[in-house]
């Protein structure tokens, strides 16, 4: 996932000392344009920090997902460097599945069937996950980063049973 992030931070007086930085608004996307997102982080000290961030998918499988994560910085927070984060996430999905398929013409010897799908309906599928993540942040400028992430993770998905049938 490559997120281009933005510093969204309180004017500070120029006449007094600098002082640490400690938000950070960052809003992206994924490499597809298919998913955006918009995230929020606060740094506890110079080296940890909390945040939570909210994205939405389109295409096939279109929904939206909320997750909150504590870093950790081997630098510090304001500065180019690896991280790495523990979270946990909650998504919701309705994409179009089918329920069944039957093969046309039926299957025989040295002969290709094609599968053909019914029962199209609207899936409900809600996913809560928890996961540990390792990344690498890179500032261009004072304000504006970019972070490379990836990681793993072991989450449950259920069905709803409301579907609508066409």
């Amino acid at each position: 996932m490559l997120l281009l992030s933005v510093h969204m931070l309180h004017a500070q007086d120029s006449f007094g000392p600098i002082k640490f930085r400690r938000n950070a608004l960052k809003f992206g996307t994924s490499l597809t344009l298919s998913k955006y997102f918009l995230s929020y982080e606060y740094a506890l000290s110079k080296h940890v920090s909390i945040g939570g961030m909210m994205s939405y998918s389109l295409g096939n499988f279109s929904g939206y997902s909320a997750t909150i994560f504590t870093r950790y910085y081997v630098r510090k927070f304001n500065q180019s460097g690896w991280f790495f984060e523990a979270r946990g996430s909650y998504a919701h999905f309705n994409p179009y599945v089918y329920s069944a398929y039957y093969l046309d013409p039926p299957a025989s010897a040295g002969h290709l069937s094609n599968r053909i799908y019914y029962g199209k309906h609207i899936a409900d599928i809600d996913y809560w996950s928890v996961g540990l993540s390792g990344g690498y942040k890179i500032f261009c400028n004072e304000r504006v980063f970019f972070e490379f992430i990836g990681g793993v993770h072991i989450g449950k998905a259920t069905f709803g049973p409301e579907y609508i049938f066409f």
